[in-house]
């Protein structure tokens, strides 16, 4: 019965992404935007030659993209809300759990993230001129990274208790998240205290 219901739970999310084409153009334009200016900002960063220009560079570059892609995962809310008053009923009747239906929207995020990070590493690496191992590795950690983000706001959308309140929970967890990446500071300078909460978040 579970097996079940997670296929039917995982065929029904992937049925409401293909009938709501919009979700998905609209993250498409927003991330598309979004490489952009940022490969222009960071344009031909192997011209780079001090060892200071390069680490600040990819450092900044790396925490734009990892900041922005991961706050912008909220778009997720509004969407993952459409089906709760359902979703809400047939939990009480027992149906399936809540975890089994959260487990099969991550599943169902999956196209949607390898598409995102596809678009943000084909623009950003080629205006860039990142090269080397640099297009694999980076793409796949920015899956893994949407794929994270996604999930955590789908999960507020499930707990908080309307749309408004779901976003703003959101935008300060990713806010925090981008407080404690770790980017603006030297290893040496982190203390024990800061380094468990980088940890921990």
């Amino acid at each position: 019965k579970t097996s079940i219901s997670a296929v039917e739970l995982s065929r029904r999310s992937f049925v409401n992404l293909v009938r709501n084409p919009v979700v998905l153009g609209l993250r498409v334009a927003i991330y598309g935007g979004m490489s952009l200016l940022i490969g222009i900002l960071f344009w031909d960063l192997e011209s780079d030659e001090s060892m200071h220009a390069i680490l600040v560079s990819r450092t900044a570059l790396l925490y734009f993209i990892m900041a922005f892609g991961s706050s912008m995962s909220v778009a997720v809310i509004p969407f993952a809300m459409i089906d709760r008053a359902i979703v809400e009923k047939e939990v009480r009747n027992h149906m399936y759990h809540p975890a089994l239906y959260h487990m099969s929207q991550i599943l169902a995020s999956i196209p949607i993230c390898l598409i995102l990070s596809l678009l943000v590493t084909v623009i950003v690496l080629s205006m860039t001129g990142l090269t080397g191992n640099a297009p694999a590795i980076f793409g796949f950690i920015l899956f893994l990274s949407f794929l994270c983000a996604d999930a955590t706001s789908m999960f507020i959308s499930h707990i908080a208790p309307e749309l408004i309140s779901a976003i703003c929970i959101s935008s300060g967890i990713f806010g925090v998240f981008t407080m404690v990446m770790g980017f603006p500071e030297y290893s040496t300078y982190i203390s024990d205290r800061k380094a468990y909460v980088m940890n921990g978040t």
